[in-house]
């Protein structure tokens, strides 16, 4: 009943150690259930195809599909669930490790009416802040999801888990220029229905190995802006709700463009339209609230225009600039 996918690129070591655990977990647990797994390869230039060989038959339901080149995030995310044959799809990333919990709780995710489900991380905005009741919530709109869980949540693909009926005939049209692709097709299921919530991670993620963090307030401040402004019109958010989520994400966009002026926002590894951060982008990303996009235009004029040394000393830690 659960196809967990994972879309990789060149971290074959890494994707050996995922799905050691997961035939570690399926071994020991003998699910009654059909438990797929399912991993697209972004056209890795590595051992990762060796990798793939290595497991596959040691995973009883296993698929697996390769791209000659590298298509970018998006539409490695999308490959991976379009894989799925299972009614629900949980989504890992490569360099995510499986805790031992990991099938109950994606069992009960399975029993959900809704058509997504959010499971809770030890990151994000909710870091410090779950409880142990572990509790299951039904969210009745995007409203009370992001009121309750907030939009961060929707950020980590090991959070989400897709009811495949709804999720699949939505991937050909899904955005692919985006570095959360996942957050989008988590709104379009949000909406109207909303989701439900189970307080209880399935994996522990693995930072270390994230190259991109360096891009990370790039994405934080435009991204996700821009996500939040497309989800809007569904969201039901009122202005003073949608501010303060704008204001979250502004934190992130003086960092962006200083990283941006000292060169060190390469071209990241995930299709994004942000690779040059202008006027014109910080303007669409906050084009919903006048208020928030003329805070945005003077914070990019300020940080832009003011020497770099100055900019640079009071935004990152002495020890970041040595």
């Amino acid at each position: 009943m659960i196809s967990i996918c994972i879309p990789t690129y060149n971290r074959a070591d890494l994707l050996d150690r995922c799905l050691s655990r997961i035939e570690e977990i399926l071994t020991g647990n003998n699910p009654s259930q059909i438990i797929e797994v399912c991993v697209s390869d972004n056209g890795s230039s590595d051992h990762t195809r060796e990798v793939i060989a290595r497991h596959q038959p040691l995973i009883k339901h296993f698929r697996s599909t390769r791209h000659d080149t590298n298509l970018g995030f998006a539409r490695n995310f999308i490959s991976a669930l379009q894989l799925a044959t299972q009614e629900w799809i949980a989504v890992l990333g490569d360099d995510d490790q499986a805790i031992d919990r990991i099938l109950e709780t994606l069992v009960q995710a399975s029993q959900s009416s809704k058509d997504l489900v959010i499971l809770a991380s030890e990151n994000g905005e909710r870091k410090g802040a779950r409880d142990q009741s572990e509790r299951t919530l039904s969210l009745s709109s995007p409203k009370e999801v992001l009121r309750t869980v907030g939009i961060f949540q929707l950020t980590f693909i090991g959070n989400l888990v897709f009811r495949r009926s709804a999720a699949q005939p939505l991937l050909a049209n899904l955005t692919t220029d985006s570095a959360y692709p996942q957050t989008i097709l988590a709104w379009k299921l949000a909406y109207p229905n909303g989701a439900d919530f189970i307080d209880k991670p399935i994996v522990v993620a693995d930072y270390a190995y994230r190259p991109w963090v360096l891009s990370q307030p790039l994405y934080t401040s435009l991204d996700m802006a821009r996500i939040l402004t497309d989800a809007h019109k569904h969201s039901g958010l009122g202005f003073f709700e949608q501010s303060r989520i704008y204001l979250m994400l502004l934190r992130s966009l003086p960092r962006a463009i200083v990283l941006d002026r000292l060169g060190k926002t390469k071209k990241p590894l995930f299709d994004n339209p942000y690779h040059s951060l202008n006027l014109k982008h910080v303007g669409l990303a906050y084009q919903n609230s006048w208020l928030m996009k003329w805070l945005a235009s003077i914070i990019f004029f300020l940080v832009r225009w003011l020497p770099l040394k100055v900019t640079t000393c009071v935004l990152f830690p002495a020890k970041e600039n040595a």
